[in-house]
Parts: C-alpha cells; structure tokens; sequence
C-alpha cells in the first residue's frame, strides 16, 4: 500500500507519525459497523444518518469511508465562530478544498481467503486513498472486482484504470474545480492503458 501512495505522488510521513488509514479485518463487517454507528457514531465524521446507513448496509464483505473537512484553499482552518476567512475572492480557482482527516476500511476476515496481500494492499489503496466504491455493475477492470462474487477472474494487482486513477487524484495539491480533476484523471487512464497495450504489443512481437 505503500508503494500505492508513492505511486500517487504522495510522500508518506517519517517515523512517529500519527495513522490517519486503519483497516480492521472482522467478523461479520455489516454487524460490527453497525455497532459502531450505534456506540461509537463519531468515528463517521459529520455524516448524516442516511449516510452512516448508506455505509453499514453496503453490499459486499467490505466497509469504507473516509472522514473530511472543508479548508480555505490555502489550508485555512474554519474558525470557532464557524467563519472561514480568505485572503482574495476569484472565480479562477475554488476558495474552499475538501481535506481528508482519516480513511477506515473494515474487511471480513473469510472474505480474504483466497486473496493474495499485493491484491488486499490494491484493493485498500483504491478504497482509502481513492475514496471510490466498486463499480456497482462489475467490472474486472479495476482491483476494485476483488471481493465482486459476480467477476470470476480479479485482477491481480492494480490495473492500468486504478493506477491512472489515482495519479490523477493526487496530481496536485491545490484547489481546483471538479472537471479539471476528473479531465486530467481521465487522460492518466488512457496513457496508462496506452502504455499497457504497448508493452503487451512488445511481448507478442518478441522472437
């Protein structure tokens, strides 16, 4: 997972640090993260109910969520008053960002079996890094399949989608608006597919 990160661009903090991803294995993920909603309700961050219930009753042996804060997008704090103040007001560039504070994903033990820890480590970098859900669909184009009981042939690590995903994502650190996220994530997905049928193309024509 952690040459996921890397991969992502993003630098992992020293030696000391303080863990904002925890992944537990569980018995029975539905039940034990409804318990949590129940006795432990802050560990959702200020979702509301129909979005704890949204997680809880999630298909699949799988939980995930991640918890953030809105900041200036500079970093600025929002003050006790509930006011966040900006230095300049433009409509170039978002004023606000969205911060991750922690990422928790909850898998059920059983559900592993079978699994190799490259596939597990993929699998949690996409859900706690990437913040995205499976495909509800199915899709063996993404390691996000791993635990899809529909896809009988899963990836067997991150594939060419979910590597361009996440270069993407984390291509910078500044405010910017939604479609220039999501047009550069796009064009990260097609040269990593690009450069995937490239070196498949090599092995074929190798003598």
């Amino acid at each position: 997972m952690a040459a996921d990160a890397e991969l992502a661009g993003l630098k992992l903090a020293g030696e000391g640090c303080k863990p904002n991803i925890y992944v537990l294995f569980v018995e029975r993920a539905e039940e034990q993260v409804a318990k949590l909603a129940e006795r432990k309700w802050w560990v959702f961050g200020d979702r509301s109910l129909s979005g704890i219930r949204d997680i809880v009753h999630e298909r699949g042996p799988v939980r995930a969520w991640s918890n953030v804060e809105i900041r200036g997008a500079d970093g600025q704090f929002i003050d006790t008053d509930g006011i966040l103040k900006l230095p300049t007001a433009t409509r170039i560039a978002p004023s606000i960002r969205r911060e991750t504070l922690a990422a928790i994903v909850v898998i059920e033990r059983s559900a592993v079996l079978g699994k190799t820890p490259n596939q597990i480590g993929d699998y949690v970098a996409m859900r706690a890094l990437g913040g995205v859900r499976p495909p509800r669909n199915g899709s063996k184009e993404t390691i996000l399949a791993l635990f899809d009981s529909r896809i009988t042939e899963t990836p067997a690590e991150m594939t060419a989608f979910d590597r361009g995903y996440l270069q993407g994502l984390y291509y910078t650190r500044n405010a910017e608006f939604a479609a220039v996220t999501q047009g550069r994530i796009a064009r990260r997905i097609l040269k990593e597919k690009d450069a995937e049928l490239a070196q498949v193309s090599k092995q074929v024509s190798a003598p």
